[in-house]
């Protein structure tokens, strides 16, 4: 049932889910209200039900709001991180000598070479294997 949520919601963009899910709590809000109304009552009361709707919609809109700069932030934050690879990547492709990196028992964890060597090895001869 997991994977089938995981696949609808693949499908959906961020906005979508974010409607839907505004429209699912004040739907959630307004039942709650009218079935609260109806077992104390026994009555719809219109007042109750209307000022439950505009809590659920103002609570809603706050919570997307704060979502959406959340959403916008962490894009930004992907996009310097996406940036700041990009160079780092440069710069270590215009390094003539090999760079690596070893775990404490002397594995390759990372590993860079020139690309027009041939005196150096690929990193994929090199990640895992011991020194």
């Amino acid at each position: 049932m997991s994977s089938k949520l995981g696949r609808m919601m693949e499908k959906w963009s961020t906005r979508k889910i974010t409607i839907a899910v505004v429209i699912a709590s004040i739907v959630l809000a307004e039942l709650f209200v009218v079935s609260t109304e109806y077992f104390l009552h026994r009555s719809i009361q219109t007042e109750p039900v209307i000022r439950a709707f505009v809590a659920a919609l103002v609570i809603s809109w706050s919570l997307t709001r704060v979502h959406a700069v959340f959403t916008n932030r962490l894009r930004q934050t992907e996009a310097a991180l996406r940036k700041s690879e990009g160079e780092n990547r440069a710069i270590l492709q215009a390094l003539p000598d090999a760079i690596f990196q070893l775990s404490a028992d002397g594995h390759f964890l990372h590993y860079h070479a020139p690309t027009n060597s041939d005196f150096w090895r690929s990193a994929d001869e090199m990640i895992g294997k011991s020194i």
